[in-house]
């Protein structure tokens, strides 16, 4: 199963899930780091943060746009 990290609320990682639906996950049961935005798999009862491709390609491009804004 995928989730998206929606954001985190004191020791709860607050995920959307496959069907749009809120889920909250225990902050301490998520291996690896992650942020906001990130996909979170559940694999045989672990959670696996990955990043998401798009996040990472909106940084790239935010900072391109700043770099060349100058």
């Amino acid at each position: 199963m995928k989730y998206i990290i929606d954001r985190t609320e004191r020791s709860w990682v607050i995920c959307e899930d496959e069907k749009g639906e809120m889920i909250s996950i225990p902050l301490a049961s998520i291996q690896g780091t992650f942020q906001d935005g990130d996909i979170l798999i559940l694999e045989k009862g672990i959670y696996y943060a990955k990043k998401n491709q798009d996040t990472t390609n909106q940084t790239k491009f935010d900072a391109l746009f700043k770099r060349n804004k100058h």
